[in-house]
């Protein structure tokens, strides 16, 4: 079974060994060229005058992007800590990873703008990358990225069980086969009727994703759904067609 993730736009600052961009999984071989192009790209692109612009960033992240100039000698840590924010946060997502470690049935990949998909488990630095970004001379990251992933992904996920996990724009990236792949959705009772959750579906999702990684086993669908109706806060959980996808639905108290 594979849980795909979204990229946090804030990340923590790790303290561990130098980058080293040959450590990135998966696909370290098959995506090493597509890889260095975006990372010497972004430390060239952070260096302009008009970085933040570029980079689609306030003044606020100022100091984000002057650190992507660093890069390459940058200190990493296991990217479960190194990504934050609310899906990272809502089930302790680092802490059940440092606990339970790299599982041989369950593969968590977060969708990258800088390595186009990590193993939770890969040695990364923080950055400060968007996938809704167009650098200069690659243009599209999601474009770019969805051409170089198309086939690999294809390949690894095959019959897999998909949980995915992603904002709308990471999912873009790779939609994914209609067949086994099921995107989180999140609905609240409000007034006796189902309105859609946004923001804080990243909540739900990241309880499920802990969940499923601590669970450390290949799940049926049937299997995922009743794991997520024990999750705090879901009141139930269920399969929707949609017209490319299905939806795996919580529905939240």
């Amino acid at each position: 079974m594979i849980v795909l993730l979204p990229s946090s736009e804030g990340k923590s600052s790790p303290t561990g060994a130098d980058f080293d961009l040959d450590r990135i999984s998966p696909f370290n071989r098959e995506l090493r060229a597509a890889r260095e192009q975006v990372l010497a790209e972004l430390i060239e692109t952070s260096a302009r005058p008009d970085a933040l612009e570029v980079l689609g960033v306030g003044p606020r992240a100022a100091s984000a992007v002057g650190a992507n100039t660093k890069l390459r000698t940058a200190a990493t840590g296991p990217a479960y800590t190194v990504y934050s924010g609310v899906l990272y946060e809502a089930g302790n997502l680092a802490q059940a990873a440092a606990n339970v470690g790299p599982q041989s049935q369950v593969g968590l990949y977060v969708q990258s703008a800088l390595f186009g998909i990590v193993d939770l488990f890969s040695a990364i630095p923080a950055y400060r990358l968007s996938i809704n970004t167009k650098l200069p001379t690659l243009g599209s990251l999601g474009s770019f990225w969805r051409d170089h992933l198309a086939n690999l992904m294809n390949a690894q996920i095959g019959s897999q069980t998909v949980i995915d996990c992603r904002s709308a724009a990471y999912a873009k990236v790779w939609p994914g086969p209609d067949h086994n792949l099921f995107s989180v959705g999140v609905r609240a009772l409000r007034d006796g009727r189902e309105k859609v959750i946004s923001h804080m579906a990243k909540k739900y999702r990241g309880l499920l994703a802990t969940a499923l990684l601590e669970e450390g086993k290949d799940l049926t669908i049937d299997e995922v759904l009743e794991l997520s109706r024990t999750l705090p806060e879901i009141r139930d959980a269920r399969l929707e067609e949609l017209p490319r996808a299905t939806a795996l639905t919580l529905l939240v108290k």
